[in-house]
């Protein structure tokens, strides 16, 4: 029978699943859960979910086994993530796993960005998406791709930027940033 985890989870963010276990150290767990939240309009699937309630209105929520996430229009396929909440506001997502994968597709573009890495940081007060890792991203049209070890994706801007001064990809343009070429040396000037 489905249960619904209600206990300090009212308002805009609601879990269902079933199998509800509560530890005595007041940890809640569900089997198959669903969480949605109005607010950030975020929706999560997992097959094992545990809620862990910390000082201050923050609530963690560890979830496991096949693991989805949507968020602004962005998907996030992973083994494991953690979601935190501070007084049911989402706050940031971190996603693990053996290549945790994202694609998000900004409003307005045709072009998707599909992306891969051993871990996946997004902060939801700035839109960013923090790849690192053994990092790959692509547009879904093959305009562009690039690995690197890390890159940071702007969901509100829809631009990749990747480490050691590789450019920035942006989804309204077809071409790639790179830095301007560097001032050669005084020896070799003339």
């Amino acid at each position: 029978m489905p249960a619904t985890l209600a206990a300090g989870l009212t308002g805009d963010l609601e879990i269902s699943g079933e199998n509800l276990e509560i530890s005595s150290d007041g940890r809640a767990t569900l089997e198959n859960a669903v969480l949605t939240h109005r607010e950030s309009d975020a929706r999560a699937t997992a097959s094992r979910a545990t809620k862990t309630d910390k000082p201050g209105g923050v609530s963690d929520l560890d979830l496991s086994g096949t693991v989805r996430i949507e968020v602004r229009g962005a998907v996030l396929d992973a083994t494991s993530a953690v979601m935190v909440f501070r007084n049911q506001e989402l706050i940031s997502v971190q996603v693990r796993g053996s290549q945790a994968q994202f694609s998000h597709q900004p409003e307005g573009s045709s072009r998707r960005i599909e992306g891969r890495a051993d871990a996946i940081d997004y902060d939801a007060a700035s839109g960013k998406v923090q790849f690192s890792g053994n990092t790959f991203y692509a547009f879904t049209d093959g305009s562009a791709s690039g690995s690197v070890d890390v890159a940071t994706y702007d969901i509100n801007e829809g631009s990749v930027a990747g480490d050691r001064g590789s450019g920035v990809l942006q989804l309204n343009r077809a071409r790639e940033r790179v830095p301007p070429p560097r001032t050669p040396d005084r020896e070799s000037a003339q």
